[in-house]
């Protein structure tokens, strides 16, 4: 894994108010729970909305909580200006999932000029980290504007 620095001296704030912004997080009631350079963990719980027909969390509910891990643990490494955009999402749902609570845990491999690559995988709140439920790469763009 490349050696990641802060773009900024006020990196954590940042990523924690961007992440506050984001109106989905409040829809599904996503959490940030840790925050670390390169590296968040975001938790969701088990809700009507977010699961299919026969109560197992929906695919894309799963999706999205992957991808808003990712782009927490990219706006650790970013600068204030730079916005964040999913440019490809690769997912393998490996198992069925019906806890109470699902956690992601995103991470920065690597980030580049233009583009961050990061891994995330989702696991049951509170259980072994070994059975992964769904596990996805999830490239970012950096984008400048005001």
């Amino acid at each position: 894994m490349t050696a990641l620095t802060p773009a900024h001296e006020n990196w954590e704030e940042h990523a924690l108010e961007v992440f506050a912004r984001v109106p989905i997080h409040d829809l599904m009631q996503m959490r940030l729970e840790e925050l670390a350079l390169g590296y968040a963990r975001v938790s969701m719980p088990r809700l009507p909305s977010v699961t299919q027909q026969n109560g197992f969390f929906h695919a894309g509910a799963l999706i999205t909580l992957a991808d808003s891990a990712a782009g927490a643990s990219g706006l650790t490494v970013v600068r204030p200006e730079d916005n964040l955009l999913s440019v490809n999402i690769t997912v393998s749902l490996m198992r069925a999932a019906k806890a109470d609570r699902v956690e992601a845990i995103g991470r920065v491999v690597k980030a580049g000029r233009k583009l961050l690559f990061c891994d995330t995988e989702i696991f049951e709140a509170g259980k072994s980290r070994e059975r992964v439920l769904v596990k996805a790469m999830i490239s970012l763009s950096r984008e400048s504007w005001q």
